[in-house]
């Protein structure tokens, strides 16, 4: 058994996904819900809280210094039925910032990696050796995001070229362990602009 990290400033019972909620990312949506809202979002370990405000100039949304936020862990297990996919891959990184590939290209190539390296599919053991293969890779991860060439668009998401997984559990609903209170701090984040598409 492996754990999953999910975060939120609220404070839930159970982790639910938008369309269980009835809050679509679209307002305008009243009963076709998109894929989006049938998914909830993973890290596949702690995120980097002392440093995440720094790497953002503390202008992130999310990411401020002192701002309480809820730590929730999931046991794999309790996934369930469900399906995933692990987006934001090293692999899609690398090819998004590699000018000589063209869209078909990535498209192709994306679908090989995705299937070779098991970054789609149903298997809890599966998302398993994903935690594992990505153990200690997290905060280098978030690191890396300031250099990339397009940072300017991409400053305010959530975790933009940071492995984690989209779980589309079959009852909308995943349970966790434990939820824990955290707090962002205001470390400072020693970013380098040398190899940054190296994992």
């Amino acid at each position: 058994m492996r754990y999953l990290y999910h975060y939120s400033d609220q404070l839930f019972d159970s982790l639910k996904t938008r369309e269980k909620q009835n809050k679509p990312l679209d307002p305008k949506v009243k009963t076709n819900f998109s894929d989006y809202d049938k998914h909830i979002s993973f890290f596949l370990e702690p995120i980097p809280l002392d440093i995440l405000p720094d790497i953002h100039n503390n202008k992130h949304p999310f990411y401020v210094a002192g701002k309480e936020v809820y730590e929730y862990r999931i046991p794999t297990v309790n996934l369930g039925t469900m399906r995933y996919h692990l987006t934001e891959s090293p692999e899609k990184t690398k090819a998004l910032y590699d000018n000589s590939i063209d869209d078909d290209a990535y498209y192709a190539l994306m679908d090989k990696v995705n299937k070779e390296q098991k970054y789609v599919g149903t298997s809890i053991k599966d998302i398993e050796e994903l935690v594992d293969k990505f153990e200690g890779t997290t905060r280098n991860f978030f690191l890396k995001v300031p250099t990339y060439p397009n940072y300017e668009e991409i400053k305010n998401k959530y975790a933009p070229c940071v492995p984690h997984l989209m779980v589309y559990p079959s009852t909308g609903v995943v349970r966790y362990s434990s939820v824990t209170k955290k707090k962002f701090g205001n470390a400072k984040a020693k970013i380098s602009n040398s190899n940054f598409l190296n994992w």
